[in-house]
């Protein structure tokens, strides 16, 4: 891969393909600045209020009345090609384990001469009424196979939406959504007193947007904004949020390309529950008032425009992670397998020296060791804002991971007495987890449910060892946890990434170090 090696069957092809982007809450009513002309629709395109004029605050409030309803799904591995999928059922079903194919995603818009279809071939165990069923399923018949568990809505939440005036009186009232549609380019909508769902933050100032919004509920009765954007306008406000001071101009071409493959990868991929592409709450720092344009990232977008990463004419959805810990996650199950570095360092030699990282005492070895790799920010002396996490502790006391388990599980699992890793990926994360207690054993599988329930904020991955003090019974008093990395773990590093940029390395070779067998094309 190099720089003059973009695919030239590739000069344009077609139009910038446009994402519905959304931000979810942890509330049900949210004030709303509106300065100029706008409509009001509900969600079926009935007009509520048509070319009204605004200087004033409005109130949205939202009424939950039924909610949503699903199945639960277990999802045992994703796969580029059919025959693929194929095999892990015929695998399933010679254990007594009846599973599906799912086809998810299509056909990329517009007629480019090297993609083929971004088809992602689900294996899958499907329409369990509960969670509790599915994962005793996956469990008792199938625990040999990693596995998680997604929900499907079957049937949309009901709700009403109110817009009341400054004196809370009542305007209108909807059904399951309302759009406000500006009807000038100087109309804006500011949202006040916004709180992002999962936020540890209070609340956010304020909230600007020129362009059309649709109001809905969110599965939990909260609001959610939801407008669409074109890719190039989503990867700006994702480059602006992950921007930083020094960063080099080569380290956010390389990041601009990573996320285009991402979006464009996915842009057809179903997901489920949602009413949107892809969730901004991660993002949302580019939409905080009236923010200057970012040169850089303009800059970025710019030189990259429309090139995206491929493999054997496909789109590689391209993951990255905030640090690596200084190895990379292999996607088994997917295209992505052979184009990931396992070891994120000049050369392997990290691996012969650590052994097999899905033992415990290399994992061991490996956490408390400071190797030389690109994310280890004490060989490295350039700043970078991802490298705090490269190893990392978090340390409890029986009694307060009682009570966050309890919490997780939503039921009392009485004294826990342990908590057990039982399989770990060939890089060392935890794929399953066993707590033992003395009402209920729980079973997690996944980085998801792994993180969630321990604690997502202060359990940054599943790459840990547990380290624990006893008491005078033998039971611990205390768990420490000491883990390497943040995030998944899969794709490009952005901690190394920005290594490789302070070492003057450009785009190309950024890319080429995470992404090794793929090549850049040209979508737009």
């Amino acid at each position: 891969m190099n720089e003059e090696s973009v695919r030239s069957d590739d000069v344009t092809h077609g139009e910038i393909p446009s994402l519905r982007i959304g931000f979810t809450t942890e509330r049900k009513t949210i004030e709303l600045a509106i300065n100029g002309y706008f409509s009001l629709f509900d969600h079926a395109g009935i007009a509520l209020a048509k070319n009204v004029h605004a200087t004033t605050t409005w109130h949205l409030h939202v009424e939950h009345l039924q909610p949503a309803d699903y199945f639960y799904n277990i999802l045992f591995g994703k796969f580029d090609t059919y025959e693929a999928a194929d095999e892990l059922c015929y695998q399933l079903l010679e254990k007594g384990v009846g599973a599906q194919i799912k086809s998810v995603g299509g056909e990329w818009p517009g007629d480019h001469p090297v993609l083929k279809s971004s088809c992602e071939y689900w294996v899958v165990v499907d329409q369990f009424l509960d969670m509790e069923t599915a994962q005793e399923f996956a469990r008792t018949n199938a625990r040999e196979w990693p596995s998680e568990i997604f929900r499907e809505k079957r049937k949309e939440p009901t709700v009403r939406l109110h817009i009341m005036d400054s004196e809370m009186e009542l305007v209108c009232e909807a059904e399951n959504g309302i759009h406000f549609v500006p009807k000038s380019p100087e109309t804006t909508i500011s949202m006040k007193n916004f709180q992002l769902a999962d936020a540890q933050s209070d609340l956010l100032p304020t909230l600007v947007f020129t362009n059309r919004l649709e109001f809905r509920s969110t599965n939990a009765g909260h609001l959610c904004v939801v407008m669409e954007k074109d890719t190039e306008q989503v990867l700006y406000a994702m480059l602006f949020s992950m921007t930083f001071k020094q960063a080099r101009p080569d380290f956010l071409q390389a990041l601009a390309i990573t996320l285009r493959s991402h979006l464009a990868a996915g842009l057809n991929c179903v997901r489920s529950g949602e009413v949107f592409d892809w969730s901004m709450n991660q993002y949302v720092a580019a939409f905080l008032g009236d923010k200057p344009v970012n040169e850089l990232c303009s800059a970025a977008l710019d030189k990259t425009r429309g090139l995206v990463l491929a493999h054997s004419d496909q789109l590689v959805k391209a993951e990255f992670t905030e640090a690596c810990g200084g190895h990379t996650e292999s996607m088994t199950d997917s295209l992505q397998s052979e184009l990931f570095t396992r070891i994120d360092a000049e050369n392997g030699e990290y691996r012969d020296n650590f052994g097999a990282l899905y033992r415990q005492d290399a994992i061991q070895d490996w956490i408390s060791a400071q190797p030389n790799v690109l994310c280890n920010p004490y060989k490295f002396n350039g700043l970078n804002p991802w490298g705090a996490r490269f190893r990392w502790a978090v340390e409890y006391d029986r009694t307060s991971l009682e009570a966050r388990l309890n919490e997780y599980a939503n039921q009392d699992i009485g004294e826990l007495f342990d908590i057990l890793p039982v399989k770990r990926s060939g890089s060392g994360r935890i794929l399953e987890l066993e707590v033992l207690a003395s009402y209920s054993n729980l079973y997690l599988r996944g980085d998801d449910e792994i993180r969630q329930a321990l604690g997502f904020t202060s359990v940054h991955s599943t790459c840990f060892f547990i380290e624990r003090e006893f008491d005078a019974d033998f039971i611990p008093a205390t768990f420490l946890l000491r883990g390497a990395g943040a995030g998944h773990g899969k794709g490009l590093c952005l901690a190394g990434a920005v290594e490789l940029s302070n070492q003057e390395r450009d785009y190309v070779a950024i890319l080429k170090h995470y992404f090794a067998n793929s090549e850049l094309i040209k979508i737009y």
